[in-house]
């Protein structure tokens, strides 16, 4: 459990009190009570929201202006970082190819003659601690594919993630006439004061 920030001691009093309230509603007068500490827990939690914004606020400054320099200085290796790897894949490459067309050159010789080959000496050795890694990425390029190609079982449903912001916008436009296929329309009331 995280550890607990004291509160100024009003706010601590305040929040102590509201959080040893009980009330019944029977009628008129005690649901006019409840509305009022209603009322009075919102104010306590907004209040509470506030005091801890304000310690948060420094903080967070700093964490952005860190974060920008520390993007600033990184941006500063990232030309030479592209340039390197893309002369080191360039030189692997060709001398890859020029290691497969040995290899066949060899096989081809030992094939005509019937002498073993002698083995093959890579042209180039990765040094210990150094490897390729090949990073995969999919970029959706015809929503409407995608969904038929799901919608006809090639494709896992789970490859879509509905986008609730806009659910939920349609659902409250349309009111109690949503209707979506594969979604439930659910309201939840909160009472502001």
């Amino acid at each position: 459990m995280a550890e607990q920030t004291p509160l100024p001691n009003t706010l601590e009093t305040s929040l102590t009190s509201l959080t040893q309230t009980h009330i019944d509603i029977t009628d008129q007068a005690s649901y006019e009570q409840a509305l009022t500490q209603l009322a009075l827990v919102q104010q306590m939690r907004r209040r509470i929201t506030k005091y801890f914004a304000d310690l948060k606020a420094p903080v967070m400054q700093a964490q952005k202006r860190l974060t920008a320099a520390s993007t600033a200085q990184l941006q500063r290796l990232e030309p030479v970082e592209q340039t390197l790897t893309t002369v080191i894949n360039d030189y692997e490459t060709s001398n890859i190819k020029l290691d497969e067309l040995d290899a066949d050159a060899l096989v081809n010789a030992s094939l005509a003659t019937g002498v073993p080959a002698a083995p093959l000496i890579p042209r180039v050795v990765t040094p210990a601690g150094h490897h390729r890694r090949t990073t995969v990425s999919v970029e959706v390029t015809d929503l409407l594919e995608l969904v038929q190609a799901v919608a006809a079982e090639r494709v896992p449903l789970n490859t879509l993630k509905p986008h609730t912001p806009a659910l939920n916008a349609l659902a409250r436009s349309d009111g109690a006439l949503f209707s979506v296929p594969g979604c439930q329309r659910n309201t939840k009331t909160t009472i502001v004061t």
